[in-house]
């Protein structure tokens, strides 16, 4: 059994000090577009599937998808995408399920720019709490495993 403590905390390592900024290159520049969308008829699939694919294309810093009020808000780095691409991407999800148009553009005033820290306040990337939860699970199993293998 110690002879599998190397293993698990290898494995514990990858898992839980990836990287995840995906937006590395966040020119400190952002824009926020509110958008109208169709064709959502559930929450918790319909819904956090656009914000789901939103949150992981390039440009995106953070978008959040209202159900009850079928829009989307998003934050994004100007110079990696576009509010025509964001509207693309969700006209695209499963098959053209879902119809987006821009209601409303905002330019934000330009943050600091990326330090190479997991901060939201100074990269403009967000982690996402389905992100965190999965570093607790694989934190939670690495612990118990070393406590059996211990004992």
């Amino acid at each position: 059994m110690i002879r599998l403590l190397p293993f698990f905390a290898f494995i514990f390592l990858i898992f839980s000090c990836s990287d995840t900024e995906k937006n590395k290159n966040f020119s400190g520049k952002s824009e926020e577009i509110t958008l109208a969308i169709e064709g959502m008829v559930c929450e918790f699939g319909c819904a956090k599937t656009i914000e789901k694919e939103l949150n992981k294309s390039e440009g995106i810093i953070d978008c959040k998808v209202n159900f009850q009020q079928n829009q989307a808000t998003c934050k994004f780095d100007p110079e990696q995408t576009s509010a025509e691409e964001i509207v693309n991407i969700i006209n695209n999800i499963n098959n053209g399920t879902y119809k987006a148009k821009l209601i409303e553009k905002k330019t934000a005033s330009p943050s600091v720019k990326n330090s190479n820290k997991q901060s939201d306040n100074l990269t403009g990337h967000k982690i996402s709490q389905a992100e965190t939860n999965w570093h607790h699970i694989i934190s939670g199993v690495f612990t118990f495993i070393i406590s059996k293998i211990l004992n």
